[in-house]
């Protein structure tokens, strides 16, 4: 396993290459987050994430370059990664509630209304009988 005890922020010149043995392609990946569990890196057509376990770190005179081989099914599975993560983090921040912010809660009204419909309707029919 490649897991870092310690990871230091991305710097602007840390790399994400991504290779295919099958068609001896590579993709050269600007990282944009390094997080225990996975890369995210911006390339030309997209976000990906790569998980860290899956890559091979070199260190350069320039930067960090962070090497995996892929084939073309996990370049595809790592852009719908990072959808999905990126979503997540959207979704979770417009949900976000601060610690301790009063909850929204129904007026009192609504809740003692049907009670007091019940019992002027019992009144109603004691009357009528």
């Amino acid at each position: 396993m490649n897991k870092p005890k310690e990871i230091s922020p991305p710097s602007p010149r840390d790399f994400l290459i991504l290779m295919n043995g099958e068609t001896k392609q590579a993709e050269i990946l600007q990282i944009a987050d390094i997080g225990p569990e996975r890369i995210l890196a911006h390339g030309a057509d997209g976000v990906r994430s790569v998980p860290y376990v899956d890559t091979i770190l070199f260190n350069g005179p320039e930067g960090r370059i962070f090497v995996t081989n892929a084939s073309d099914k996990y370049v595809q599975e790592t852009k719908h990664l990072a959808q999905v993560e990126m979503s997540t983090i959207i979704r979770e921040a417009v949900q976000y509630q601060r610690p301790g912010a009063a909850v929204e809660r129904d007026p009192l009204w609504m809740k003692i209304f049907p009670w007091v419909a019940v019992v002027i309707m019992i009144i109603l029919w004691l009357v009528k009988k």
